[in-house]
């Protein structure tokens, strides 16, 4: 209580506020209050307006372009041909590219990290089902170990390096092919039927 008795009577002294600052005109510049005013001319029409009374032809109202570039010639000794300079938008380091011919295949010609569904007997897979109508037919094919897989035309199936060449309504066709003891090539298609509910 008694801080604030003392604190009080403290904060009612008003100090004067400071004077405001003297404002200076600026020097006016001679060349601006002698130069006399730039004479206003009439700009002329680019193009003559038409009127809607004059019929004129099409061939009349379309203007040929112009063009103010000339065409500039190199000098004698000044050869403009790129042909030999390197392309500035190739990146400077080069990466090589993936053998996948080579570096992903066994000596057999076998792929060396095969799908699930390339490790199992064409014979031993089963359809279970089959969409058709869409895009392309898709099928659902279970592996013996009860995993289903959707195949497509054209992908890899079963462990004798063979292709999913058509699936119709009711069969899935595959072709396969393997070398026989003489070295020709065979190739035989394993048609998987789908299975019928009872």
């Amino acid at each position: 209580m008694l801080l604030l008795a003392i604190a009080v009577p403290g904060c009612k002294k008003k100090e004067p506020p400071p004077p405001p600052a003297k404002a200076t005109p600026l020097p006016k510049k001679p060349e601006q209050a002698t130069a006399p005013a730039a004479p206003v001319l009439p700009v002329k029409p680019v193009q003559a307006a038409l009127s809607t009374s004059k019929k004129l032809p099409v061939k009349n109202i379309v203007q040929a372009q112009l063009t103010t570039s000339k065409r500039i010639v190199a000098p004698a000794g000044v050869s403009l041909d790129f042909t030999n300079k390197r392309d500035p938008f190739k990146p400077y380091a080069q990466m090589p590219l993936p053998q996948q011919s080579s570096a992903n295949k066994s000596s057999k010609g076998r792929v060396r990290d095969p799908l699930p569904i390339q490790t199992f007997d064409t014979e031993k897979l089963k359809v279970s089902g089959i969409v058709t109508g869409l895009k392309e037919n898709t099928a659902l094919i279970i592996d013996p170990n009860n995993k289903g897989y959707v195949v497509r035309q054209g992908m890899l199936i079963g462990n004798n390096d063979g292709v999913v060449k058509k699936i119709t309504s009711n069969a899935v066709e595959v072709e396969e092919s393997s070398r026989d003891d003489n070295g020709r090539i065979r190739k035989r298609v394993v048609k998987l039927t789908l299975l019928r509910k009872k």
